[in-house]
This record gives C-alpha cells, structure tokens and sequence, in this order.
C-alpha cells in the first residue's frame, strides 16, 4: 500500500471512497503539471496528450505512459519503465504529481476548523505521534502544492531505511513466477515495507489475543494477510474486491500452505449492504477506488460492498484486530462496524493518510465511543513523509 514521497503510491483494493472536497482541483492541477503538449483548456476533452509517470515502491520501478484525450474518450499508450534515482537518505520528498498528495494539500489549505481539530487529534498521543503529525502538516502547509518538498528524517527512520534496504537485498528469486523472503512466499517480488519492517500489530500491541480472528479489510495479493497469520490461531479474514487481484490473493494463500487459517472474501467494507462500481488499474497492481478520478483508472467491475457488522454476526466471528487500508473509504467501514467496534473492543490499525477528514476524524471518531482505547500514529513505509501513516487503537483493560 506505499503511496511513496518518491512518486506514487500502490493502492490497496477493499473499500468505497467517500467524495473528495478537491477533487476537481486534483484534477486540474494535475493535468497542468502533467502534460507536455495539449490544446488549450477549454479543448482539453476534445484533445490532450499528457505524458504520465507513476512510481510503484512494490517493484522499484517508474511506469511511463502516454495519454490521449480525443473527444472525451482516453487512450493509455505504455512508454516502458525506468528504475528511480537513488533516494537522499538524509531526507524525503513530497511529490505533487501525485493527485492523492494533491488532494491533501488542497484540503488542508481549505480545511475548516483546524485549530479544534488539530488539537483534537494531538490529545492524549505520545511524543512520537505528535512530532509525526507535526512533521506531515507542516511539510503540506510550506510547500507550494506543485514542485516537490524537502523532508527530514527523523532519527529511528534512519534505521528502518536500512533495514527497507536489506529487504530488497534479502528477496530470492526461486523460480520465474515465486519470490522468498525469509519463511513468506509470494508470485510476484512486492514485499513492502510496511507490511514486512513495520509489523505495528506486532510490535505496538501488548495484550493482542491469539485466539481471537482478525479482518484483513484491503488484503491486496495477501502479503499482509500471511504476515498477520502468524498472530492468531484462529483464522484471517482477508478482503479484496477487484477479481485478478483476488485470483492474486487465493494464489498467495496457496503458495503459503494456508488455505486453512486465511479465508480469502471477494468483498468490500462500507457502511450499508449494497452493489457499487469500483475503477481500477488494467494491470491489477495499483488498486481501486469508487472514484473514476483518482489517478484516471481506466478499467471498472461491480462489487459487493457489505457492513463489517453484517459479516462478523452472520459467521459468528470474535475479532481481535481490524485492519483496514481502503483507500479513503475507512469512515465508511468504521460506520459499518460500530456494533462490533463496541461489543468485542477488538485492536485496530485504520489507515488515515488518504484524506484530511481521515486524518483528523477518524480518532475522535472511536474516541467518542467511551470505549477506553489507547491511540497511536505511526508510519510504516520510512520512504515517505506522509504516505502510510496508520492510527493505532489499543484497548485498555
């Protein structure tokens, strides 16, 4: 799921997307920043061509394609791929040719309310927390929504780089279409770091019950899900809407010998039962949204959105962990889930990074339930300045 400083972000499959404010200023500038040759603005659907670069920090690699607009209708031409430069390890980039970072930069400046909310958000966490959501809204409030902006590293990210580093010095290729590292095995070589560095339910949570099941909401191909195996005896319940990435995940669940402890479901979280539509990547690598403008997927397919309520009571389930990276839609699943969320008090690591109201509602959300939880923001690919960033909710005894 690394939406990454250096350029774009891997999207991760699983939810509805609540509307941006910004969208059409997404768009807009994106469109400016993008494109080498275009007719003038008010022609620009009938024809464009843009030349677009997108960075996947799953393969390392920068995929280049050529836009055409021709009376409203878009034609994706493939221009090959090319590895990035070598990262500053003293510091990280914020990269507006990113729409998601556009759309937090154009919220932040517009939001409403940010002193209430702002300190809201910072209440009760530790020292930790607040100096990275310090960092991360004020990288967004000096910066110029347009050209890419210095970020330092803190200290213990320094590490983590190296130990990202190792990873991809430790992955074996074993045959044209199985990648290892260490005991997980995968078909395709994608071992993000946040999922296999930064194992927050491992290494944050102090009282997680093994005998209790986890929700995997946004499982992607399953790396996530392998790695959250390990924690439960019981089993995984692992969410991925769009099928060939689904077909990934089933893949991944064989290759692991797990078809017992993870159970792959062909679904997405929201917070009513219903039929939607959801856009996404031909290549099945970067994701999904129910936003046709969010990096201008070109594909769709129907899926079923349900309630996280609904399916732990029809299949009985007792939840000790609910993660969730959905791509903008985790208020809804939240919404969905307050049932569960206040009878099982299950631990919870809730992506926040896709939008402004994520990042400042969804605390205070949970917050307000009285339930006695202990929250944490951190961030789990030390490659990005915002990107990643997870709210952790522990519950007290």
């Amino acid at each position: 799921m690394i939406f990454c400083e250096d350029k774009t972000k891997m999207l991760r499959g699983g939810g509805l997307e609540e509307t941006s404010t910004s969208a059409k200023l997404q768009e807009k500038n994106t469109n400016e920043n993008n494109t080498q040759k275009t007719a003038p603005k008010f022609f620009d659907n009938i024809f464009s061509i843009k030349n677009l670069e997108r960075y996947s920090a799953y393969t390392d690699l920068i995929y280049k394609h050529k836009q055409i607009t021709l009376l409203g209708l878009k034609f994706k031409i493939k221009k090959g791929t090319t590895k990035p430069q070598k990262p500053d390890l003293t510091s990280l980039y914020i990269d507006y040719s990113d729409l998601l970072y556009l759309s937090l930069y154009n919220d932040l400046k517009n939001y409403k309310n940010l002193k209430e909310d702002y300190l809201n958000l910072i209440k009760g966490l530790d020292e930790k927390s607040i100096e990275l959501v310090d960092r991360s809204l004020n990288a967004l409030q000096n910066s110029n929504g347009v050209d890419k902006f210095k970020v330092e590293y803190f200290d213990y990210e320094l590490d983590l780089v190296k130990k990202a580093d190792m990873l991809h010095n430790s992955i074996v290729k074993l045959d044209e279409n199985l990648w290892a590292y260490k005991n997980y095995l995968l078909s395709y070589n994608l071992f993000p770091y946040e999922v296999f560095i930064s194992n927050f339910a491992k290494e944050e949570f102090t009282n997680l019950n093994p005998e209790k099941s986890i929700i995997d909401a946004g499982a992607f191909i399953g790396d996530s899900a392998i790695v959250l195996s390990d924690l439960t005896n019981k089993n995984v319940y692992a969410f991925e809407p769009i099928l060939p990435v689904f077909e990934k995940l089933k893949r991944t669940i064989e290759l692991n010998h797990l078809q017992n402890k993870i159970i792959p479901v062909n679904k997405c979280f929201s917070n009513e039962n219903k039929t939607i539509e959801l856009h996404y990547d031909s290549q099945g690598f970067n994701g999904c949204s129910s936003l046709d403008n969010i990096r201008q997927f070109g594909e769709i397919q129907e899926a079923q959105a349900i309630t996280l309520d609904d399916f732990v009571n029809s299949n009985n389930i007792e939840v000790g962990l609910i993660k969730a990276d959905i791509e903008g839609a985790e208020q809804l699943l939240l919404k969905g889930a307050i049932n569960t969320i206040k009878t099982q008090r299950p631990h919870m690591i809730i992506s926040i990074y896709h939008n402004i109201s994520d990042y400042f509602k969804i605390k205070p959300m949970i917050e307000n339930l009285n339930l006695n939880y202990k929250f944490k923001i951190r961030k789990g690919n030390p490659k990005t300045a915002i990107g990643e960033t997870v709210l952790i909710c522990e519950p007290q005894k």
